[in-house]
């Protein structure tokens, strides 16, 4: 049960909670600077998604081009043996 008495000494309204008091001024401050807190952890949160995201797909494109480039290794190390094969056979 609340029960709401209005201060003079800290002229501010005091809420009763059983045995705990709340200056509301304060309760109201503290409950705005919360609010602030959690905006700002889900803009951090959003930020830090965002950047897993990004980094992902950074991952993902590289992992192909190493792919390629490693398949491009193959083929020229390929085509370098059948060369070489060739100019054996060529001087035999």
């Amino acid at each position: 049960m609340y029960v709401i008495v209005y201060s003079v000494a800290l002229c501010c309204l005091i809420i009763e909670n059983n045995t705990n008091y709340y200056c509301y001024r304060c309760y109201q401050t503290q409950l705005s600077r919360l609010k602030e807190q959690m905006d700002t952890e889900a803009e951090d949160r959003l930020s830090v998604k965002t950047e897993e995201s990004r980094t992902q797909e950074l991952m993902r494109r590289l992992q192909r081009q190493v792919r390629d480039l490693e398949e491009e290794l193959a083929d020229v190390r390929r085509k370098d043996s059948e060369s070489a094969q060739r100019k054996q056979d060529l001087v035999c």
